[in-house]
């Protein structure tokens, strides 16, 4: 019973959701304009190359309301944080 409720108050409320789609050229991302964020992408997995370099500052997506997006484009990166890398 309380699995029911609960899937029901999920589906409710994503009704409610503004969640506008992004198609771009390779993958798909879903964003919710209340949240501001990413909820859900979609690619197709292709082997990697290393041919793309990481970019170097941020921008906001033209295609989106910026009522969508985040508030800031700086890096999530902190002053004198170096790269992290997990083996």
């Amino acid at each position: 019973m309380f699995i029911r409720v609960l899937l029901l108050l999920t589906i409710s409320f994503s009704v409610f959701a503004d969640i506008q789609r992004l198609d771009y050229e390779g993958f798909t991302v879903w964003v919710d304009c209340e949240k501001r964020g990413a909820v859900k992408f979609q690619y197709i997995a292709q082997r990697d190359t290393g041919n793309f370099k990481r970019k170097s500052s941020f921008y906001y997506d033209p295609g989106l309301s910026k009522d969508c997006q985040q508030t800031s484009t700086k890096t999530y990166k902190k002053k004198g944080q170096g790269m992290t890398v997990v083996i």
